[in-house]
């Protein structure tokens, strides 16, 4: 989801900004204080009310773009994926393909061979490895999926987690046409399927 990167971007450069121009009033005040009568080349105060502007600002566009992200998380519903067991992440992730018209099987529960679900649509067999992580996907679900492929009978993997994906994950999954739903996607996915509703 192109907007929820650049909020978190947002949000992130503004707090940045808003920790130095903090930092600097603190440390302006402070030498203001500690050298009161020195003879210094700039107006204290008009150097402080700068200072507490940019860094109210700041500090008001970074609230803003948390509200906007938390907006998105609350009705996408990715804070509650984030809580669920790896077993109720693969029954969410089986009723979002079922409405997005596939068809959707479950896999075994042990021994799966690396597929969670196989999702069918348009004559095109997908199998599905769900990863509910608190941490990044590694490389070793990409091959758990790539090994699904012909042991399932598909056309093609698809690795999906709440989460996001190492950098080798990222690389062997392109090497592999294996496609990859990371967090953002999943929210987009979430989000489009509520407003078919």
């Amino acid at each position: 989801m192109p907007i929820l990167r650049l909020l978190e971007y947002v949000d992130y450069v503004a707090g940045s900004i808003a920790g130095f121009f903090f930092v600097a009033l603190f440390l302006t005040l402070i030498a203001f204080l500690t050298f009161p009568k020195a003879n210094y080349s700039f107006d204290f105060v008009t150097v402080l009310v700068v200072e507490t502007i940019l860094s109210a600002f700041f500090l008001v566009v970074r609230l803003l773009t948390s509200i906007f992200i938390d907006t998105i998380y609350r009705k996408s519903g990715i804070k509650e994926v984030d809580k669920f067991t790896g077993e109720q992440f693969e029954k969410w992730l089986k009723k979002l393909f079922k409405d997005y018209g596939y068809k959707v099987k479950e896999t075994r529960k042990t021994a799966d061979y690396g597929a969670d679900l196989i999702i069918e649509k348009d004559n095109i067999k997908i199998v599905v490895q769900a990863k509910r992580h608190k941490n990044k996907v590694g490389i070793k679900a990409v091959q758990e999926a790539i090994s699904a492929v012909k042991f399932y009978g598909c056309h093609k993997a698809l690795v999906c987690t709440n989460n996001y994906f190492t950098e080798n994950a990222i690389n062997l999954a392109k090497a592999n046409n294996v496609e990859l739903i990371d967090r953002n996607k999943l929210i987009e996915l979430s989000m489009g399927r509520k407003s078919m509703k």
